[in-house]
């Protein structure tokens, strides 16, 4: 069934997650753990609900209308790019992106979701465990779990940012949920930008949503892979 009066997603083109253009068997671990580049935009042909179809992230434009996690339509106001990384001839362990299998996080498609991407994680066992309607979760949290792992890509990978009047949750690939912040843009030294200064001042505004931290991650994300009647999790780690 169509999205929101969108046509159904395919791929026209070739995915940055086939194999044909990455190569898994790298050694991602010897990679060096300090490097210059961008590991929380959205990959480049990552596909994006626009208001006349299904684009690219590199086709969108300042101007056209996007769709949100909340069906409803939102204006580009600044679009940037740059690189997963520079300056060393593989891609450094640290910003080694993630394949998605299909359906995992309600992507109809693979995809590749970069470390410091958040996701909007909705389930209803995330209410029924710690009482939340849904989560933030820093990508490289995902690793290990539903199928998702790192990989180390044979290309360079280009990253854009989409920006907003305000942060927003955008959907991709089909159904996932991104969150776009405003006002900072994910440039430099891996950890110059810190978790605590990504969610305590640009995710204030973003419809108030726990980011969860590495821990917090941890714990959930193992509760909802046993999926089993007797997974308890500790409200104490979801407290401020």
């Amino acid at each position: 069934m169509p999205l929101f009066g969108l046509p159904r997603l395919t791929f026209g083109r070739s995915s940055s997650v086939t194999e044909e253009n990455f190569d898994t068997q790298n050694d991602v671990s010897a990679a060096p753990p300090d490097y210059v580049g961008d590991a929380g935009g959205i990959v480049c042909d990552t596909l994006i609900g626009r208001s006349r179809g299904w684009l690219q992230a590199d086709e969108i434009q300042v101007g056209d209308k996007v769709l949100m996690a909340d069906m409803v339509w939102q204006k580009v106001v600044s679009v940037a790019s740059s690189h997963l990384w520079s300056g060393s001839a593989t891609c450094p362990a640290p910003a080694c992106p993630l394949f998605v299998p299909s359906w995992v996080l309600g992507n109809s498609e693979p995809m590749t979701l970069l470390p410091e991407q958040y996701v909007l994680f909705e389930d209803i066992e995330v209410g029924d465990l710690i009482g939340e309607e849904g989560v933030y979760i820093k990508a490289e949290h995902l690793e290990g779990f539903f199928g998702i792992y790192r990989f180390s890509p044979a290309e360079p990978v280009a990253v854009i940012h989409l920006e907003f009047e305000d942060p927003e949750i955008v959907m991709v690939q089909g159904g996932t949920k991104v969150l776009c912040p405003h006002g900072i843009v994910h440039r430099g030294k891996m950890g110059e930008i810190t978790d605590t200064d990504l969610i305590n001042d640009p995710l204030a505004p973003a419809m108030g949503i726990m980011a969860l931290d590495a821990k917090q991650a941890q714990h959930l994300l193992s509760s909802l892979y046993r999926q089993t009647a007797t997974s308890r999790v500790d409200p104490s780690l979801y407290v401020a």
